[in-house]
């Protein structure tokens, strides 16, 4: 599983390394070309056609490729040649052409080496780096690869960053350091996700889950090929949703779920047919069959086996052709044709020792020594039997290794892992200690920012108050001051007026007890003569009177006088009333 659905994944990221992007017709891009642009924009509008058609037909892409590089251009367009014999080493690889892919390659870095590095020479790198992998150099791959990040970090090319992270977790994980390649996928996850690119975000998540599935983590692995066939129906990029289902199947047959397992590989081989992958739907047969044989139905396996035989043929898959053999041939055996079972067994035996395919050989040899031994060939049984368990030694001697191998890489990594977090943790204290001293400077440079303001804004009310109060005090001192410059004229004047006030008051007492007083005893003695009858008649009564009236307005000029005398705005003194019997009685 691991190999072909790593090769069937890798050749889409080959051609779609970048962001899934606006992406246009066939038709479109034909219709500009019938308008016979410049040779420049011709040629960047075959790339483009050339990259359309390898989505339909890898072998349709070669006419628009070559016609790109035979265009004559002038000035000369050497990043547009670079960019036309990258794709062309897809298409290469894509029909397993490898010696015309390095010559392609060759043609490329030769063109690259003549401008100065600029986004075009990732196209070139990217190639290359494809074309050692696709060949098993994954170590000269790997390198490839890491001169192709560095370069893509430098030229800030975000989706070819991203592809060769994904080169870098391919040949890491081929070279066994699981771990680091697990690093490289999800170093480019979110690269992907914000390219919104569900083709590499797809690769990511199926490399990933082959990781975990060659580790035995089948439920991981399960949920990484789910996350990949969910991305691909919500996003609608059904190329690799047959694949996808494919693993889905497989890895629930290794978790021995054999009903979900077909029904896995029931809706691979329905898709596989309708978008037409011949490679994918001889596996899903093939794989149909090893579910029916676990359930003991050899007539379902052997129509679902036989099927795969026939479609793999077709195919040219000769890896898989006589994968599929050896499980056609234990099929014949245990339905007792021995014969056949012989005949195909030996012809998948002849394959896998010619090319090393141990898992093969082991299969092959393992079918051949029963049906030997079922027609009594028990020298020919013994002799692959012999050769089958030194091949089971073998391998799981490798598998061994490999265990222990991982085991190793595993510890490795997490103990590394455990350091990184010991670091992050440090660094983590020291960040929180330097923003708590942050806080408490900062705190304490706003309590004494405010301190500072409260003592200036106190600071300036006394100022005001004192102001105010030396105001009030300067005022009292001036009047102090002029008090004292002008207490000799205040003491002179207030004796003069209170000298004043004295005569007064002698004038007062002297005018009240002779003045006022004599025009009183007069009235009060007219009074008393009255009282005691000494006016008889009628006009002794009446000139009574009219005395009594004379010192009455007397008495009241009297007063009016010393009122005036007391205060001189009062008026003029009214003259005396002057009557017949005044002369007489006075």
């Amino acid at each position: 599983m691991c190999k072909s659905i790593f090769v069937l994944i890798l050749g889409g990221m080959l051609v779609f390394g970048t962001a899934k992007g606006d992406i246009p017709t066939a038709d479109s891009l034909l219709t500009l070309l019938e308008d016979r642009p410049p040779p420049r924009e011709r040629v960047d509008l075959l790339i483009k056609l050339g990259a359309v058609w390898y989505r339909s037909d890898p072998a349709a892409a070669f006419a628009p490729l070559r016609e790109a590089i035979a265009t004559e251009v002038v000035p000369p367009y050497p990043q547009g040649r670079i960019r036309a014999w990258s794709r062309l080493v897809y298409s290469y690889l894509g029909r397993g052409d490898f010696d015309s892919a390095r010559v392609a390659v060759d043609h490329a870095l030769n063109l690259a080496g003549q401008i100065p590095p600029e986004t075009c020479h990732l196209s070139v790198q990217q190639a290359a780096a494809a074309l050692e992998i696709r060949l098993g150099n994954y170590q000269a791959g790997n390198e490839l690869s890491r001169k192709g990040y560095d370069l893509a970090v430098k030229l800030e090319s975000e989706p070819r960053k991203a592809t060769f992270c994904t080169y870098l977790g391919v040949t890491e994980d081929y070279l066994g350091r699981r771990m680091e390649a697990i690093e490289w996928y999800r170093t480019a996850l979110p690269i992907y996700e914000k390219l919104d690119d569900p083709i590499g975000l797809q690769a990511i998540y199926t490399n990933i889950g082959i990781i975990y599935g060659g580790q035995e983590l089948y439920g991981d692995a399960l949920t990484m090929f789910r996350q990949a066939a969910a991305l691909q129906e919500e996003k609608g990029t059904r190329v690799y949703l047959p694949a996808s289902y494919l693993n889905i199947a497989q890895t629930l047959a290794r978790m021995e779920d054999i009903a979900g397992a077909i029904e896995n590989f029931r809706t691979c081989l329905c898709l596989a047919e309708e978008i037409g992958q011949p490679h994918v739907t001889a596996s899903a047969l093939e794989g149909m069959g090893i579910c029916y044989r676990k359930m003991d139905s050899l007539d379902a396996a052997f129509v679902y086996t036989q099927r795969s035989v026939e479609l793999h043929r077709k195919t040219a898959n000769p890896v898989g052709l006589h994968n599929a053999m050896t499980t056609l041939a234990s099929l014949h055996h245990l339905r007792g044709n021995d014969q056949k079972a012989v005949a195909l067994a030996s012809e998948a035996y002849a394959f896998a020792q010619k090319n090393t395919i141990h898992n093969i050989l082991a299969n092959a040899t393992s079918v051949l020594s029963l049906a030997h031994t079922s027609l009594g060939n028990s020298a020919d049984a013994y002799r692959y039997l012999k050769e089958n368990k030194e091949l089971n030694d073998s391998l799981l001697n490798a598998e061994s290794i490999r265990r222990i191998s991982d085991l190793a890489t595993r510890y490795d990594y997490e103990k590394r892992a455990e350091l990184k977090a010991l670091e992050q943790d440090q660094r983590d204290a020291l960040q929180a200690a330097e923003l708590d001293r942050q806080f408490w400077i900062r705190n304490l440079f706003m309590a004494g920012f405010f301190g500072l303001m409260l003592i200036v804004i106190g600071g300036l009310i006394a100022y005001r108050r004192i102001r105010q109060i030396n105001r009030k005090l300067a005022a009292r001192t001036k009047e102090i001051g002029f008090l004292n410059d002008n207490l000799e004229c205040l003491v002179a004047d207030r004796t003069a007026e209170l000298d004043r006030s004295q005569e007064q008051l002698q004038d007062y007492l002297f005018t009240n007890s002779h003045r006022v007083r004599g025009p009183i005893v007069r009235i009060l003695g007219l009074l008393q003569l009255w009282e005691t009858g000494q006016f008889a008649t009628q006009a002794e009564l009446v000139q009574m009177l009219e005395y009594i009236h004379e010192s009455a307005q007397e008495a009241d000029r009297v007063v009016f006088e010393i009122g005036h005398r007391l205060e001189p705005n009062l008026g003029a003194i009214p003259p005396p009333v002057q009557s017949p019997a005044t002369s007489a009685y006075s």
